[in-house]
């Protein structure tokens, strides 16, 4: 007996129109859709596929997590009527020790998110070393790195969003010069 994973939101409709809601009732309008054909099947990821998924999520949280300790003391030295201003992501605590080496107050509470900060960048630099080594020995990612504007990020959220473009009657969007080869390889046209 083949198993089938469901679209819920397809069958909601099927559901909803009893006037008693219960699980049986439910199931057996469930069991009614599926003999009528009424459902539409859901593709299931893999394993390997939730894995990355889950390293770019992780990738993603440090990433904001980073900005908004930026931002916090950005914000924290605004009040004292000083500007960190631009500067590259690597020069930031640098600039911010700078900034309050005359302000004792400044200096305990500032050092203690700078502390935070630069774990976060540490944990945030051995994910995306991660992500870098997938991509490169992923060949689908690496013919996408060769699109202009395509990084390694990208390319590895397109490839495990897409997973199998064979299940795809149509190329997804933004998929309109791409071509699957094969299960695992796409073609550029």
């Amino acid at each position: 007996m083949p198993v089938v994973c469901l679209d819920a939101r397809h069958l909601k409709n099927a559901t909803t129109a009893m006037p008693v809601k219960t699980d049986r009732i439910d199931a057996r309008n469930i069991a009614w859709a599926l003999q009528a054909g009424w459902y539409r099947t859901v593709h299931v990821k893999s394993q390997e596929t939730h894995k990355l998924r889950a390293l770019l999520r992780s990738r993603a949280m440090l990433v904001k997590t980073r900005t908004t300790l930026d931002n916090h003391l950005r914000g924290i030295l605004k009040a004292f009527g000083l500007k960190v201003g631009r500067v590259a992501v690597g020069r930031f605590e640098d600039r911010v020790r700078e900034l309050i080496s005359d302000i004792a107050v400044l200096e305990e509470t500032a050092e203690a998110v700078l502390r935070v900060r630069s774990e976060v960048a540490a944990r945030l630099a051995d994910l995306h070393r991660q992500v870098l080594a997938v991509a490169k020995s992923d060949p689908v990612c690496r013919r996408l790195m060769s699109v202009p504007g395509v990084g390694p990020v990208t390319a590895l959220a397109y490839r495990t969003a897409v997973e199998d473009p064979s299940r795809f009657r149509k190329p997804p969007e933004g998929l309109h010069r791409c071509n699957p080869i094969s299960e695992d390889e796409f073609e550029f046209v």
